[in-house]
């Protein structure tokens, strides 16, 4: 394969400090990793991963917008999380053993550019799966098993807009979407109250989440202990602003909250540097580093506002 994997400037798969940005039960069970490749602008397969994947997220640095395929999207169906053109076929286009395979999209595979990913499967923080929409307000959504569901990101397989996020925190509950666009950021309190397993939809017959008949795709996080932590800050506006306590090691941070986007990190990223997953560039002053036991911010509005609540989801380890 003459694909470089570069969660690591390491050599062999099995040296124990390659486990960057994996997540590993105490019966070794790798559950998330996230990584880099360079495109070859035909196809490709980005391989041992450790494990069987059923999601995968990729992003380039450039102003393009994210690709996400779960096990759930049949055949070589992927879709673009800012997009309105629904399923595409030449993007993520299929899952193999400790694998994922990629066709010649410009999103995920342009001759000579680096692309970031973040693959998962199906653990007790991680939660994969589809539903069907009926219109119904405040729907709950359990079949993500018997957790809940605090961060979850929602895919429409129609042609509407792009994919959402929701989420509530420890706190309180407060829900928000992000379709990629700058105008329809949609924010409140606590419409509704958190089920005790899976999550809720918010509004009926809300597009994004709950169209009659339309089927939705998701990828949910779960707070564990040691493993994964949902939680907010209130912004301050300052530079440098350092996040700490969270009792892991952080390898994988995805933060939403003053502004419309969905923004992520893992250790793959070099200097001060945070993907948007709509078609935006790399930025600056957004998650600026990781610390043992926390993150550090910049005082960019989309990451430290001093008028909004700043949702997270970190995914890591006790020690890493």
């Amino acid at each position: 394969m003459d694909t470089k994997l570069r969660t690591l400037a390491i050599k062999t798969f099995a040296t124990a400090c390659f486990i960057f940005g994996m997540i590993m039960n105490s019966l070794g069970a790798v559950t998330w990793i996230c990584g880099s490749y360079t495109g070859n602008g035909t196809t490709q397969t980005i391989s041992g991963l450790g494990f069987d994947p059923e999601a995968v997220i990729i992003k380039s640095s450039g102003n393009t917008t994210a690709f996400i395929k779960t096990s759930f999207m049949t055949g070589t169906n992927s879709r673009g999380f800012s997009s309105t053109a629904g399923f595409v076929t030449n993007a993520i286009t299929g899952f193999g053993t400790s694998a994922f395979s990629i066709g010649a999209n410009a999103g995920v595979n342009t001759n000579g550019t680096v692309y970031y990913f973040y693959a998962f499967k199906s653990s007790n923080v991680v939660k994969i799966g589809t539903y069907t929409g009926n219109g119904a307000a405040n729907r709950n959504i359990v079949s993500t098993g018997s957790a809940n569901t605090k961060f979850v990101i929602i895919v429409p397989q129609s042609t509407y807009g792009g994919s959402v996020w929701y989420t509530h925190n420890n706190t309180a509950a407060g829900y928000s979407y992000d379709d990629g666009s700058p105008t329809s950021h949609w924010d409140s309190p606590a419409p509704v109250t958190p089920p005790t397993t899976g999550f809720s939809t918010v509004s009926g017959a809300d597009p994004r989440t709950n169209v009659n008949l339309i089927v939705y795709h998701y990828i949910g996080f779960v707070e564990v202990a040691g493993e994964c932590e949902v939680n907010a800050y209130t912004g301050n506006g300052t530079n440098g602003r350092a996040l700490t306590g969270l009792g892991l090691k952080p390898y994988f941070t995805l933060s939403t909250g003053g502004s419309t986007a969905i923004l992520a990190r893992s250790r793959s990223l070099t200097g001060d540097a945070t993907q948007y997953f709509s078609a935006t560039s790399n930025a600056s002053n957004l998650i600026e580093s990781f610390q043992n036991s926390g993150f550090t911010v910049g005082n960019d509005a989309a990451v430290n506002n001093n008028i909004f609540n700043q949702t997270y989801v970190v995914l890591g380890g006790a020690s890493g």
